[in-house]
């Protein structure tokens, strides 16, 4: 059995949330993130915490939970959690997915 995402996150390392554009998940988006640390605030306690790549790369913080939002920061109740994947769950994930792209499934969502 899988251990749950919230037992093997890891502080520093590039997690995904992974979504698609259409029903048939033929036309994926995925935007990465970096897990910075749970907790990380005193009034956000029971939350993980992550960052847009881009501002962890820019090496924006937040001192609080009213700096986040505008530093990039995102706070994950375990729920929350369900809907980011590591590298090895996109790639899953994707793969898993790839069938829809090779049997014409984009072509056939076009609108005309």
């Amino acid at each position: 059995m899988k251990k749950p995402l919230a037992e093997l996150l890891v502080v520093g390392k590039c997690y995904f949330r992974l979504g698609y554009y259409d029903r048939n998940l033929s036309i994926p988006f995925v935007e990465p993130f970096i897990f910075i640390g749970k907790d990380l605030y005193p009034d956000a306690i029971g939350y993980w915490f992550f960052q847009s790549a881009q501002e962890f790369l820019d090496g924006v913080s937040a001192t609080s939970v009213d700096e986040c939002e505008k530093s990039g920061i995102s706070g994950y109740c375990l729920e929350d959690l369900e809907g980011l994947v590591d590298w090895a769950g996109l790639i899953e994930e994707l793969s898993g997915n790839k069938n829809i792209q090779d049997q014409g499934g984009f072509l056939s969502q076009r609108g005309s």
